[in-house]
């Protein structure tokens, strides 16, 4: 260090001097956090805009949809274009599952649901292939046993589902 200070007021001069730069650095910082939120604000007006043209679009791909003969399926309906496909999934009704509640349940009554490990876990791949939807209820396809009153198991209505791939 060759240039040193060497007097009290140099070196308060030079504590200002450091406050002073930190109180600019503090307002760049501001001025740039006020500019950044400005931006992002107006991004989200751009983007609601950009994605109320694509829900519109998609409403008249839907209607549009309605009026042509499609390719059917069990589970869904199709429509080709040159730009894509048009696809309208059926409504369903999917098993709705709590683990944790089912896996008391499947210890004391379906152990071979049950898979040991360090800590036992409920094999839901296995004892979901077991289930079957007759009437609203959840039934056991193997014994017919009701299961619908086992806690943390549940039907739940999936709507339609109109997506374009």
């Amino acid at each position: 260090m060759e240039n040193y200070i060497i007097s009290e007021v140099a070196a308060d001069d030079l504590i200002m001097g450091i406050r002073k730069m930190q109180d600019e650095k503090k307002r760049f910082e501001s001025i740039a956090t006020q500019q950044i939120q400005a931006i992002k604000d107006r991004l989200e007006v751009k983007n609601q805009l950009l994605e109320d043209a694509v829900q519109f679009s998609k409403d008249q791909l839907r209607a549009f949809f309605l009026t042509v003969d499609k390719k059917q399926s069990k589970t869904q309906e199709s429509y080709s274009l040159l730009s894509g496909k048009l696809i309208m999934k059926k409504p369903t009704i999917k098993i709705v599952h709590d683990d944790s509640k089912i896996l008391k349940w499947a210890s004391e009554n379906a152990k071979e649901y049950v898979k040991e490990t360090l800590t036992s876990k409920l094999d839901w791949s296995t004892f979901k292939k077991d289930l079957d939807i007759d009437n609203g209820m959840i039934v056991n396809k193997t014994t017919g046993e009701e299961l619908s009153t086992i806690e943390g198991l549940s039907l739940e209505e999936v709507g339609e589902i109109f997506d374009i791939k």
